[in-house]
């Protein structure tokens, strides 16, 4: 049986065409007391719900957005307490959302509901209310909500609001009968993954005085979310509200980079006591709120933002002896929150906002290592596979598909593949590798009929948006083409990546002939592209830019034997332009982590901490409480149009600090957690650095500190799973390790480590203590270089 076969009603609307938010309810009686009652319900593009006046839940912007041609999702409450014996009342408030953006809407202009809501009562009967066409069912076009747009804000005439329209007794007189409409095209499916809510308030930190109708209220902070007004004034002033993420000189909000989205919500006051409003339709990024008031300023007004986002659990806490890197772990997680949207989104201000498969290949770790994610990555994934062509098996570079984006994706893009691996090896689940795995083989097999001699010769968009001075001027994305590293060199070695992904994924589920299969294709890959792109004169890749050898080091390209050789060129080439990065997207998260695993950490620390453009500490310097999209600070000009100031794919860096720094890594030779190693990159400069991750056995904890003389580590390892820890140590003559103050290891002997630690051993300039669940102080001594 699937999703929608008890649905028993119909899809209705509203019979005057192009209504911006139309308004539904129905009035029916209830003999009993209700035992229980529950409500399934899809209003497209977004809606809220009401019971008898009160707003169901505290959902924002439900449903989250699908290619409603494929996929359409339906959202469940109970709603036992709200109903009562005698007159009830349902009302449904639709909103444009993204059904009225693009064309999955199949040509829809008005905005359709799916009802449905059983009730039993205590003493047995059984009601059942749906969508249709009677009478029962009266839909209003006006209303105070006279316009509503994702990108372009929401108009609300506060003297068109009618009170009680959503309770029992309202006089619905000059409301209409609903329209039958055809279905959006998609199948109905619950929405599984977590909605949008509310999850902070922001006060505001400065307000700037424009002239005496206009004032800027600045927030603190980048985010995605409304504002929240209260204010009292004459019936029928008005009120503006812009919101915008940068500032001008005058202090007025700039609005350049937002491209075509006006971002601007207008309020008309109905007068008398204070007002509240807060729009339902719309969402906004910004830090700015200017205010425009007309024709004089209220006599009251005050304002306060609300942060809008999939409200996902928050599963990892890193923290450092470095405040910069404290700042720049902030900005990421605030970052990341902004664009979880239902989807991954790259950006939330401008006229886009969308799911952009080649940023999350890289954001991904940092994501799962932060916030539990399984759910809406889950729903992600349908929207990718959503976006398959039938025929040829060719997805797009963004999901769903909406404004913006290419399909076929450019071969970088392998998300569709890296999602449901990260899944695997962090929760030690498999339904997503058995989902999904005849989508990625079709997609593989797309690619390799693209393929010559095992490699790719195309590209969109390769290493994107590296610095100014390494890109092509005047390319697509505002310059954002690299100069320095070719486009088919990324596509091939991302060609090599699906290639391993499926490999891996196969053996996984006992597919051993397409392992085998899979195997050997990334192998001929693998040949290919050294044979091409390697120079072993020079010991290295292509033109020798640092992601030419960031992206072979990372994947596994490099031969064991020629990896010293571009290791040492990757960190000439830092030490060179004074350790600044010259990376792009992808390749920015792939620098940082060969170079430390590289035996190269204080080289890898120096670019994380530098503040000089272009790095992450100039962003910091320049005020910036988000990561941007460029390395470049960009207020105006043309490149302003991709210049967003809250954009997560340089965030993804913030994965290094959990597996980096601090060492925590779930291993795929036992997923979920079960095999686990915690093996810190100490930086010279840095004295401590502690993180946690709470995953489905428990909390996995690493922090390190430099004593005198000595380092001591922290570890906790969850039941169930088992860690290899590699406890720094340089080689010497005499080296001693103690755990809990016990001496259990001394030049080269294990003395003893209780019931959990089963082995030690020296493994170059760390001691490999193999151990089981629990909670161990490690204490080394002569930790410092002589």
């Amino acid at each position: 049986m699937s999703y929608q076969d008890d649905w028993k009603g119909i899809w209705i609307g509203c019979p005057v065409f192009g209504a911006a938010a139309p308004r539904f309810r129905r009035e029916f009686e209830l003999s009993a007391p209700v035992k229980k009652a529950r409500v399934r319900i899809c209003g497209l593009g977004v809606y809220e719900l009401y019971i008898n006046g009160t707003k169901v839940g505290d959902r924002r912007m439900d449903p989250a957005v699908t290619d409603y041609g494929k996929t359409v999702l339906y959202v469940t409450y109970d709603v036992t307490s709200l109903l009562t014996p005698g007159k009830n009342c349902i009302g449904v408030w639709l909103g444009r959302g993204w059904f009225s953006s693009f064309h999955f809407n199949n040509g829809h202009t008005n905005l359709p509901l799916m009802f449905q809501m059983s009730c039993e009562s205590q003493t047995g009967e059984n009601t059942l209310i749906v969508s249709d066409t009677s009478p029962l069912w009266r839909v209003c076009a006006a209303g105070p909500i006279l316009g509503n747009d994702l990108y372009d804000g929401e108009i609300y005439d506060a003297r068109l609001e009618e009170e009680g329209w959503c309770e029992p007794g309202f006089s619905d007189v000059g409301w209409h009968r609903p329209l039958e409409l055809p279905p959006p095209g998609g199948v109905l499916k619950p929405m599984l993954a977590e909605p949008a809510r509310v999850t902070e308030e922001l006060r505001v930190s400065n307000v700037f005085e424009i002239s005496p109708l206009v004032r800027v209220y600045d927030f603190g902070q980048n985010i995605t979310g409304v504002v929240r007004i209260r204010l009292r004034g004459a019936r029928g002033s008005c009120v503006n509200l812009r919101h915008a993420e940068l500032l001008s000189p005058d202090n007025r909000v700039n609005t350049e980079n937002l491209r075509l989205a006006a971002q601007t919500d207008h309020y008309t006051l109905k007068g008398g006591d204070i007002e509240e409003y807060t729009p339902r339709f719309t969402l906004h990024g910004f830090r700015y709120l200017q205010v425009e008031a007309y024709p004089s300023w209220p006599e009251e007004f005050s304002a306060a933002a609300l942060v809008i986002h999939t409200d996902m659990t928050r599963i990892g806490d890193f923290s450092c002896g470095e405040p910069l890197l404290n700042r720049l772990h902030e900005a990421i997680i605030r970052t990341e929150r902004s664009n979880l949207q239902g989807v991954p989104t790259d950006c939330y201000q401008r006229d886009e906002r969308l799911g952009w498969l080649n940023d999350a290949v890289v954001r991904m770790e940092e994501l799962l290592y932060n916030f539990d994610a399984a759910l809406l990555l889950s729903k992600w994934l349908d929207d990718i596979a959503d976006t398959q062509d039938p025929f040829t098996g060719a997805i797009s570079d963004t999901a769903p598909l909406i404004r913006f984006g290419r399909k076929p994706a450019d071969p970088a893009c392998c998300a569709l593949l890296l999602a449901p691996w990260l899944l695997y090896v962090r929760n030690g689940e498999t339904n997503a590798l058995e989902k999904y795995y005849p989508a990625m083989k079709r997609w593989y097999g797309y690619l390799s009929r693209q393929s010559e001699n095992g490699l790719l010769s195309y590209s969109s968009y390769g290493d994107w948006a590296a610095p100014a001075a390494e890109a092509v001027e005047n390319s697509i994305g505002a310059g954002a083409l690299s100069a320095v590293t070719p486009g088919d060199f990324v596509s091939s070695a991302y060609y090599f990546y699906h290639a391993e992904l499926l490999s891996k994924t196969a053996e996984v589920l006992e597919h051993s002939d397409d392992a085998r299969f899979y195997s050997e294709q990334a192998n001929k890959t693998k040949q290919a592209f050294n044979a091409k792109y390697y120079d072993c004169d020079k010991k290295y890749y292509a033109s020798g830019s640092q992601a030419c050898q960031a992206l072979p080091l990372y994947l596994g390209l490099v031969p064991d034997e020629h990896r010293s050789g571009v290791l040492n060129h990757l960190a000439d080439d830092v030490i060179s332009r004074g350790y600044h990065l010259s990376t792009g997207n992808l390749c920015t998260k792939y620098l940082i982590e060969v170079l430390a695993d590289g035996g190269y950490t204080d080289i890898a620390y120096a670019l994380l901490t530098q503040t000089t453009y272009p790095s992450w500490g100039y962003m910091i310097s320049r005020g910036a409480t988000t990561i941007w999209e460029r390395w470049e600070y960009i207020d105006s000009g043309i490149c302003c149009e991709m210049a967003s100031h809250s954009h997560p794919m340089y965030g993804s860096v913030g994965a290094w600090f959990y597996s980096g720094l601090c060492g925590i890594t779930p291993l795929e030779s036992g997923p979920g957690y079960a095999e686990i190693m915690i093996r810190p990159r100490i930086p010279s400069a840095l004295p401590w650095a502690k993180a946690s991750v709470e995953t489905i056995r428990g909390r996995v904890y690493s922090g390190w500190e430099k004593i005198e003389n000595g380092l001591k580590m922290e570890v906790e390892i969850p039941s169930g799973s088992r860690a290899e820890i590699y406890c720094p140590m340089p080689e010497r003559e005499s080296r001693r390790l103690f755990e809990g103050g016990r001496l259990i290891w001394e030049n080269g002997t294990f003395l003893t480590g209780g019931t959990e630690i089963t082995d030690i051993s020296a493994d170059g300039e760390n001691l490999r203590v193999s151990a089981g669940p629990g909670r161990y102080t490690f204490t080394s001594e002569n930790f410092t270089r002589d």
